[in-house]
């Protein structure tokens, strides 16, 4: 059996952010009425990033939802010349089982730009090295 080269591979991953926790603290006086506004829809931000041995990717930040068109951008906007600068064309992806990284417009993109993918097995903890990136 061959040893798999991690020198080479990118592990990347996304997260969401809320803006507003929900919680407000307010000193009034007695007798005052505040009223607060309340939102439907909190807030929030998507982070997208990756790391390698050769140091870590553009860290990209958006507001739309996740799908496939949006992570298929990222890739190309914010990834592959990158990858392919640091090591040619013979890098790794790893991400995880999202469907938004396994439905069937990703897997094409990813076969025409991605030279190789590991496929990480399902429901599988969160062993990628870049999981400890987001608990900073």
């Amino acid at each position: 059996m061959k040893c798999f080269d991690w020198s080479k591979t990118f592990f990347t991953d996304e997260r969401s952010v809320w803006l507003d926790s929900g919680r407000v603290i307010l000193w009034i006086k007695k007798g005052q009425t505040v009223h607060l506004p309340t939102f439907r829809h909190p807030s929030k931000v998507h982070l997208w990033g990756g790391i390698s041995i050769m140091g870590t990717t553009y860290l990209r930040i958006f507001t739309e939802n996740s799908n496939q068109v949006v992570y298929i951008s990222t890739l190309h906007e914010c990834f592959i010349e990158e990858a392919n600068a640091k090591y040619g064309d013979s890098w790794v992806l790893q991400e995880d089982n999202s469907p938004v990284h396994t439905g069937r417009a990703a897997k094409w993109w990813k076969t025409e730009f991605v030279p190789l993918r590991i496929d990480w097995p399902p429901n599988s903890p969160d062993l990628a090295p870049i999981e400890n990136l987001w608990q900073c």
